[in-house]
């Protein structure tokens, strides 16, 4: 397919078949791709490539049976290596990694978290249990449990709930 490059007004706009309204008006640039695509052209015109600077692509996607392309060009895509690149520096400075041991490092701390978070779930259970056998056995009073934190005082209910029969025939 070849790439043909139009050049219209408002009124000769009708003449294509175009996808997209065109975002100028007056003088205006139809790009067509043969017998595929017809667009209003909305890029920048440049006097020379060497103003593009730099192209960063950011991904493809398919849509209806078609690719579009994501990216970055010029000052647009400068900036957005640089701000990876101090985001970058920052996390290897908290890290004490070098690039490419960043990411193993992150995924063992997600793992470590992960860890941790099971470790306190069984200690909050264990928790649970010795409040639970305090009061059932002691008898203690629940005033003196009022300042646990919420999810213990949750679980500490349930444990109540679930164990104790209740005496009915004696509501005090």
């Amino acid at each position: 397919n070849q790439f043909i490059y139009h050049e219209t007004d408002d009124e000769g706009l009708n003449k294509f078949n175009i996808r997209r309204e065109s975002k100028v008006s007056g003088y205006i640039r139809i790009v067509e791709i043969e017998n595929y695509d017809c667009v209003p052209c909305g890029g920048v015109h440049l006097d020379n490539l060497s103003q593009i600077k730099l192209i960063k692509v950011n991904g493809t996607e398919k849509i209806r049976g078609n690719i579009r392309i994501s990216f970055l060009i010029g000052n647009n895509a400068i900036n957005d290596y640089r701000t990876k690149f101090k985001t970058m520096i920052s996390i290897n400075r908290e890290l004490s990694t070098k690039d490419e041991e960043a990411l193993p490092s992150v995924l063992n701390l997600k793992s470590e978290i992960s860890k941790l978070k099971l470790d306190l779930k069984k200690s909050y259970i264990l928790y649970v249990d010795s409040i639970y056998e305090s009061i059932i056995e002691d008898n203690s009073n629940f005033a003196e449990f009022i300042e646990l934190p919420k999810t213990i005082f949750q679980e500490l209910g349930k444990k109540l709930s679930t164990n104790m029969k209740l005496d009915t025939t004696n509501p005090f």
